[in-house]
């Protein structure tokens, strides 16, 4: 008899500062595509360590995933989180960064995933940010969470840096 070995590679853990540190010079060309769209800044010459340790900080709940390599080293693959919308305490603002390490195990990764989006609905009922219009892996990750988007891409700072609203809503 074959006994199941289905224990997780990963682990969902409250995020700190030194998972931002950790996770900052790994993080997907995409994502780094997208903070530079986002903010107007060239984030694709030097980790954006900064901005990982302020949307920890500007949170109500943030979570790093970490993964156990087989020779028992841990490294931090994603960091997330949701913070309140500035005007509305009805809406969380959820984002998220990873490095190419969550191909690894995408099943787990979803799974942990939806972990945090379970506890981030306890706090907010309704979910929505921006996603860069290139950033198709993104786009599709959203979109197997249930995440609906706008029609249209939204002008942000110049012509070349389009967004797209995601939205999703607890019922």
């Amino acid at each position: 008899m074959v006994k199941s070995t289905n224990k997780s590679k990963l682990k969902l853990v409250k995020a700190t500062k030194k998972h931002a540190i950790e996770l900052a010079p790994n993080l997907k060309q995409a994502d780094l595509e997208e903070i530079a769209a986002a903010s107007g800044r060239d984030c694709l010459d030097s980790a954006p360590t900064g901005l990982l340790i302020q949307s920890i900080a500007i949170s109500k709940i943030a979570y790093a995933i970490i993964l156990q390599n087989k020779g028992g080293s841990k490294e931090v693959i994603a960091l997330g989180g949701v913070a309140p919308h500035p005007t509305d305490p009805q809406i969380g603002i959820p984002w998220a960064f990873t490095s190419d390490k969550v191909r690894a195990c995408p099943k787990d990764f979803m799974m942990k995933v939806r972990q945090a989006l379970n506890k981030f609905y306890t706090h907010f009922p309704t979910l929505t940010n921006f996603v860069y219009y290139k950033n198709m892996t993104a786009i599709r990750w959203l979109e197997r969470l249930g995440f609906g988007f706008a029609r249209k891409k939204l002008k942000y700072r110049n012509d070349e840096a389009r967004l797209i609203q995601f939205v999703l809503r607890k019922f």
